[in-house]
């Protein structure tokens, strides 16, 4: 056990120039691996860095593996922010890629008669670039139904709205 009686002092597991890995939870049984997860006294914050050092060219890559039960992050602080994706990334960011049946929720949270929520998706390119924004499938040979419950208002430029020749529903 890795414990320290002085108060602010620094514990560190490896060494600046170490390229052999450090393993954490190698057990094949159940286990529990915590880290921060102390109770913090009012006032007080746990600031938990992963892979945050930016210095050098190197390549940094997060792991996650398999999760066989549920992935939640979840910050239980009103007016918390939760980013995914920097201001400089240019990769694609994909979020349910599973190939059988499946929901994905975006601000399904209920609210109340006071209070709104807006969801932004494509907002923010005020620089004259183009936004392309995609809903339904590409492919003609599926089946695609969209549907608005409420009022639709569209801003700015036009609507087409294209008829099929062969509807299926």
């Amino acid at each position: 056990e890795l414990n320290s009686t002085v108060q602010a002092r620094t514990i560190t597991i490896g060494a600046d120039h170490q390229t052999g890995d450090i393993t954490l939870g190698l057990s094949t049984k159940s286990q529990t691996i915590s880290i921060g997860n102390g109770a913090t006294e009012n006032g007080e914050s746990h600031i938990i860095n992963i892979g945050t050092e930016s210095s050098g060219a190197g390549t940094k890559q997060l792991n996650l593996g398999e999760i066989t039960g549920a992935f939640v992050v979840n910050p239980i602080t009103a007016g918390v922010t939760t980013t995914i994706g920097g201001t400089t990334q240019t990769g694609t960011i994909t979020l349910g890629r599973s190939t059988a049946s499946q929901a994905i929720n975006i601000g399904t949270g209920v609210i109340g008669g006071s209070t709104t929520k807006n969801i932004y998706i494509g907002a923010n390119a005020n620089n004259g670039g183009l936004t392309n924004i995609y809903i339904g499938p590409s492919s003609n040979t599926t089946t695609a139904k969209t549907t608005f419950y409420h009022n639709v208002d569209f801003n700015y430029g036009q609507v087409n709205i294209k008829a099929i020749t062969n509807p299926t529903s």
